[in-house]
C-alpha cells in the first residue's frame, strides 16, 4: 500500500500546498500541452463520450432538472440578444434540410399539435380581419380555379404549381407560381410590409 492511500489527508494537504506554490507554472504547462495535443485530446474526449454515453445523458438530465430555471433564463437572454443570428441560422438549416423539415412537420409536428393549431386558427379568424380575408380568398380560389396544365409565370416550371394572391380583396385574381417562386414572392411581400 502506497503512503498516498495510507495517509490521504496528508497527501491532499501536500498536493494543495504544492499546487498553490506552483499554480502559474502548472497552468502554463497545461495550456502548452493542450495547444500541442488538440487532436489527441479531442479524440480521447470523443472515445470517453462514446463509452459513457448513457451515463452522461442521465447526468445531463439530472443537471437540467436541478437547474431548470437558471438554464431557461440564460436561454431566454441569449435568444433576446442574438435574434438576428438565430434567425439566420434557422434559415440556413431550413434551406439545407427542406425535405427533412417538411417530413417532420407533416409526420410529427402537425399530428402532435393538431388541436392547438385548430384553436389558433379559429382565434385568428375571429380576431384578425386580414387573416379572414386571406382564408376567404384561398377557399374561393381553390373551389373555382384549377392549377391543372398551368406553368409558373416567373420561371416556366410546371412542377408543384400554386396560386398566389397579390391582393386578397380580389380572391379570383391569382398568379400561378411554382413552389420556390411562391416562397420567394411571399418573402418579398413580408419584407415590404415591415
Amino acid at each position: 500500500m502506497e503512503w498516498k492511500e495510507k495517509y490521504p489527508k496528508k497527501y491532499k494537504e501536500m498536493y494543495t500546498k504544492y499546487y498553490r506554490e506552483h499554480k502559474d507554472e502548472i497552468s502554463r504547462k497545461g495550456k502548452e500541452y493542450r495547444a500541442k495535443n488538440k487532436d489527441k485530446i479531442r479524440e480521447r474526449d470523443r472515445k470517453y463520450r462514446e463509452k459513457h454515453r448513457d451515463k452522461l445523458i442521465i447526468k445531463k438530465r439530472i443537471y437540467n432538472k436541478e437547474h431548470k430555471d437558471e438554464i431557461n433564463k440564460k436561454n431566454r437572454e441569449y435568444r433576446l440578444t442574438h435574434k438576428e443570428e438565430i434567425k439566420k441560422l434557422q434559415q440556413q438549416y431550413n434551406q439545407k434540410n427542406k425535405e427533412k423539415h417538411r417530413i417532420y412537420l407533416r409526420e410529427v409536428y402537425y399530428p402532435k399539435h393538431k388541436e392547438q393549431i385548430k384553436i389558433r386558427r379559429r382565434e385568428l379568424l375571429r380576431t384578425n380581419a386580414e387573416y379572414k380575408k386571406k382564408i376567404y380568398a384561398r377557399t374561393k380560389a381553390n373551389k373555382t380555379i384549377s392549377t391543372d396544365g398551368k406553368c409558373c409565370e416567373r420561371c416556366g416550371s410546371s412542377d408543384r404549381i400554386e396560386k398566389h394572391h397579390p391582393n386578397y380583396d380580389a380572391p379570383l385574381d391569382v398568379e400561378f407560381l411554382c413552389f420556390s417562386c411562391h416562397r420567394e414572392q411571399d418573402q418579398t411581400d413580408r419584407m415590404a410590409r415591415l
